[in-house]
């Protein structure tokens, strides 16, 4: 048998000699008097909540609770200052705990404040509720947390701009009027591809000058043979030879890309595409990239599990090379987010035919968001996103170096880029995960989504 949904309550005075007689008969509707809350898991009150945890609340009742089915009690919320939210309507009591009915509400969707109202009636009653305010340490999601030292397509300094490097963007140069500049400048390129990075360092100065003099010579020669050809000659040269660096989905993919740079109008203009994104995520690099990754992260999120917020990095767009980053440790912290990543296996995808090696190559950059965080007790879930860039673009060290040189498909794609005024792009590659781990775990339990 059910418990009654009312209380019957009777008073009684004499009548005509008797001992008693009956004065006066009401019924007593349940009514929510007072609501209380939040508790933690101690039963201790809080004056904040943390954003997305779990808390207890109570409601008291002008009639003994249990003698109730705590179920007769609904609880509704608002979040900030919004209007009841119909959808809570759902809650309802779960126990009696010392004579109040008691409930455990998680609230994601307020950022600042929420109310919990307690009732029996069809709707709340507007003056019946209790008001909670959230710890103003807010998670504000997505947030950085991690990135590359590098950053994709900036200068070396502060005030780099996407892909605004000289050996980047169009030189704006009359070919062949301006033969000589173009001479210049790749006799520069060439300087910055081999001496003084060491990489011809087993010649001598003599040899080095000569192989430097037929490089650019050869390189001009072929300029000025394909630079009487049409645009649209030079793209189909460009994808038709492109074709034996790709197979499969990939090939479709490097079709694409060439595709999006004939018709691409901004440097800051980014491409995607999912076979890209499936190759790269299967990819051993990326998976030993993860598997290293899994332990920073655990140890970044356990050290900072009070105060999330400080796992953000500095939004600075700061160009670090090898010898100023050794240089600036005491900045690791604020400018790239997580101690040991730099550590890492680099993310580059050098396979020569795949499709990978011509599409990305080494990367230029990564960034890592954390995109949702969850904590309930000793134990947290979340998601993260992978996401590197690369630019597709080419510079004259392309076209001097040992890879591509007498390649004809890299001389016209130089020539589309630097003297045709075709801009550059780029590729952006995001890959999304999911973790879940407790504050003590050394190692987090991360698998890819699907994207």
């Amino acid at each position: 048998m059910s418990k009654p949904a009312y209380t019957l309550k009777v008073e009684v005075s004499p009548f005509m000699g008797a001992t008693i007689a009956p004065k006066k008969l009401d019924l007593i509707k349940p009514m929510v008097t007072t609501v209380e809350g939040p508790y933690n898991d101690a039963d201790q009150l809080q004056e904040y909540v943390e954003q997305c945890g779990e808390y207890y609340y109570y409601a008291s009742l002008n009639v003994v609770a249990k003698k109730i089915n705590p179920k007769q009690v609904k609880w509704a919320v608002t979040y900030d200052n919004d209007t009841i939210d119909k959808a809570s309507y759902l809650f309802s009591g779960k126990e009696i705990v010392d004579n109040k009915v008691k409930i455990a509400i998680n609230i994601e969707k307020a950022t600042e404040k929420f109310k919990i109202y307690a009732y029996t009636t069809p709707l709340p009653d507007k003056d019946v509720f209790v008001e909670t305010r959230i710890k103003e340490n807010i998670i504000t999601l997505p947030m950085l947390v991690a990135r590359s030292v590098r950053r994709a397509g900036i200068t070396k300094g502060i005030n780099g701009i996407d892909l605004t490097r000289e050996d980047i963007k169009n030189l704006n140069i009359s070919f062949p009027t301006e033969k000589n500049t173009l001479k210049m400048k790749l006799n520069n390129s060439y300087d910055e591809l081999g001496y003084h990075k060491g990489w011809f360092s087993n010649y001598s100065k003599e040899e080095y000058n000569k192989n430097k003099e037929k490089r650019v010579k050869y390189a001009l020669e072929q300029i000025e043979k394909y630079n009487k050809e049409t645009d649209e000659k030079l793209f189909k040269i460009l994808i038709n030879d492109l074709d034996d660096w790709a197979r499969g989905d990939l090939d479709d993919n490097l079709v694409a890309m060439v595709d999006f740079f004939k018709t691409n109008t901004s440097t800051s203009n980014n491409y995607e595409d999912k076979r890209l994104t499936e190759a790269i995520a299967k990819h051993e690099r990326t998976l030993d990239f993860i598997n290293g990754f899994n332990p920073l992260l655990a140890s970044k999120i356990n050290k900072n599990i009070e105060s999330l917020n400080d796992m953000k990095v500095n939004d600075s767009k700061t160009q670090y090379t090898s010898k100023n980053y050794e240089n600036s440790q005491d900045k690791e912290e604020e400018l790239l987010g997580i101690i040991g990543l730099q550590e890492l296996k680099s993310l580059a995808y050098s396979d020569k035919f795949s499709g990978l090696g011509i599409s990305v190559n080494g990367t230029q950059a990564y960034n890592i968001f954390l995109n949702e965080f969850k904590r309930k007790e000793n134990s947290y879930q979340g998601k993260f996103e992978l996401e590197i860039l690369d630019h597709f673009g080419l510079d004259g060290t392309d076209i001097l170096g040992d890879k591509f040189y007498n390649q004809e498909e890299f001389i016209c794609w130089y020539m589309l880029q630097h003297l045709r005024g075709y801009k550059p792009f780029i590729t952006k590659i995001s890959i999304n995960y999911s973790f879940s781990g407790t504050i003590d775990s050394n190692n987090l339990n991360i698998e890819r989504d699907d994207n």
